[in-house]
């Protein structure tokens, strides 16, 4: 084996290591139910079906379909251990710094500091969020496909060979349907051209095939932002104050790579009091960088790489085109701060290869000492997201007026039964922003988790209003009024819920349980055997068919549901109740 492909691999299984804790981390209820555990197709694993419902879903409002088959895969390879989940991250992370290393070397051939650059990479705390959260697969995966994107890019540029650019441009078809950040990849080609390429010839032709992709996934990003309700308008937040915010952006994630502290999941969605003295200094911060480098851009043309590699990647980002109500967030640098990474690294080196070799020992030791203490900053940073709790908690402390943190840490609590403080949470986030309908809907759940049947009615309704063709909340409302036994209201809300929605198969069964507790069998039976259709490993459906089969005199299409019901789930005793009770003691099964 290869010098190079040693370093390369020492360096992946030292950020393995160093990620290994998150082999022990939970799910955390923010993303990951919709992505994994909750998930009606990915929780069933690889499938045919499900992978050509991937190619077309949009989903928590990205079309990343490469994201959703690789959740599939673990599910089928490693169940719902959460643990194994999160190694699979770490995996990949791992993988990255090697592909990092890898580029870099290959493409400058200085091996210092393209290892310094991986290094960098790989323990940086800024990292973590990307790593550490399994719905944050996207991130790592793409970043995956985008390293073999420029390796193999690299490799064409030195090379040729048609083979090597077609390796090219599939892989950064994959790292786009990974996730849409990889659409700054025929920008970040040009700038390799520019260093360390330093090609001149032909450079925006050859790169119309990924601009073709990208242009084509911007799109598709767009419309699955537009569909998921999560694309901001010029009316909710003006074009002065997406300059603001983009300024404040580029400038944050600046200081956060050189001083990594008060991490979170959750940042304020506003930049707050001082808000022109923030923009103001952010700003400084910028230009003095910027004209740092425009004055060495003749000689060292690493600075200008970096500088650009750095604006051109966080650009999708820093908040021009508003997607959600987030200024900035950990997972936004993984791919971005590569570039002062460079920038750092190769000036570093260049300013100390004409030292003297104790100058060469004490820089050395300089990078060794930011490295190790930035890898126990990782450390540190990991420990909040081992579960809901700790993670949402962490972030309520860093901003207890992000209406995410209040809904999450709220929800969380109320599943642990510790209603008063989740439901209190939950109304201040209902309170901040009134028209958020997630708020309504998740304060509704709560209050109908605590019993208070009232006030999860109301805010259901108040849910209800803000969004009237969502099947799923008609549902919930007429589950909270069958408990409050308004049984005719909540009947006209299960036959609302399924017009809207025929495949909600629990509307279906609500609807026809309603039905037969009226002693409406004949109305019942229709409702119960759609919901014993969609439902068809579910023994809660068939017993309720079944029951209601036998309530209709049709005793031997009751017992054979109902035997069917206990060889699903012999554990359920209705279902083995109402068939002994049927067939009566002593009968044969």
């Amino acid at each position: 084996m290869s010098a190079r492909a040693l370093v390369a691999l020492a360096l992946g299984a030292v950020t393995f290591a160093l990620y290994a804790p998150v082999m022990h981390f939970d799910f955390i209820r923010y993303d990951d139910p919709s992505y994994v555990v909750l998930h009606p197709l990915i929780s069933q694993g690889l499938t045919w079906d499900n992978v050509r419902w991937a190619l077309t879903a949009f989903e928590v409002g990205n079309w990343h379909p490469l994201t959703l088959v690789s959740h599939m895969a673990d599910v089928s390879l490693l169940g719902m251990r959460a643990g194994a989940h999160h190694g699979v991250n770490a995996l990949f992370h791992a993988g990255n710094v090697a592909l990092l290393f890898l580029f870099f070397d290959g493409a400058t051939r200085r091996r210092v500091p393209s290892f310094v650059v991986a290094a960098l990479f790989a323990v940086h705390p800024l990292n973590v969020e990307s790593v550490a959260w399994i719905s944050q697969r996207k991130s790592v995966l793409c970043m995956f496909f985008l390293l073999l994107t420029l390796l193999a890019y690299v490799a064409w540029a030195r090379r040729g060979g048609r083979a090597r650019y077609a390796m090219a441009v599939l892989a950064c078809a994959a790292a786009l349907a990974a996730k849409p950040i990889a659409v700054v990849l025929p920008a970040l080609l040009l700038l390799l051209d520019f260093w360390p390429l330093r090609r001149k010839s032909l450079l925006l032709l050859e790169k119309a095939p990924f601009a073709i992709l990208a242009a084509a996934a911007s799109f598709t990003a767009w419309a699955a932002q537009q569909a998921g309700g999560a694309l901001g308008t010029l009316r909710d937040c003006p074009v002065a104050e997406r300059l603001a915010r983009t300024i404040f952006a580029y400038a944050w994630y600046l200081v956060r790579m050189v001083w990594p502290t008060d991490l979170s999941l959750f940042y304020p969605t506003t930049l707050g009091s001082g808000a022109a003295l923030k923009v103001a200094s952010s700003a400084i911060l910028l230009a003095v960088v910027t004209v740092a480098v425009i004055s060495f851009f003749g000689t060292k043309r690493y600075l200008a790489f970096g500088w650009a590699w750095y604006l051109v990647a966080l650009f999708p980002v820093v908040g021009l085109v508003q997607f959600g109500t987030q200024i900035v967030a950990d997972r936004y640098a993984y791919l971005a701060l590569i570039g002062p990474f460079a920038a750092l690294a190769f000036l570093g080196d260049e300013l100390v290869a004409s030292r003297s070799a104790g100058a060469r020992r004490a820089a050395v030791a300089a990078v060794g000492a930011v490295l190790v203490s930035l890898a126990f900053g990782t450390g540190y940073a990991l420990v909040p997201w081992r579960d809901s709790v700790s993670i949402f908690g962490r972030g309520y402390e860093r901003a207890p007026d992000n209406v995410h943190a209040l809904t999450n840490l709220g929800l969380e609590l109320v599943e642990r039964e510790r209603f008063d403080e989740g439901i209190a949470l939950l109304s201040r986030a209902a309170e901040a922003v009134p028209l958020y309908r997630t708020a309504r809907v998740n304060l509704g759940y709560a209050n109908a988790k605590a019993g208070r049947l009232a006030s999860a009615r109301a805010e259901y309704e108040a849910a209800l209003a803000l969004r009237p063709d969502d099947a799923m909340l008609v549902m919930e409302l007429g589950r909270v009024l069958t408990q409050l036994q308004l049984f005719d209201e909540a009947e006209a809300r299960f036959k609302e819920a399924v017009r809207r929605d025929p495949e909600l198969a629990n509307a279906w069964l609500f609807l026809g349980t309603i039905l037969y507790t009226q002693g409406r069998f004949v109305e019942a039976e229709p409702a119960l055997e759609r919901a014993a259709a969609l439902l068809p490993e579910d023994a809660r459906a068939l017993t309720a068919w079944g029951v209601n089969l036998a309530a209709l005199e049709r005793r031997d299409e009751a017992l054979a549901t109902l035997r069917a019901a206990v060889r699903l789930d012999p554990g359920f005793e209705r279902a083995r109740t109402e068939l002994e009770r049927i067939q009566g003691p002593g009968n044969p099964r």
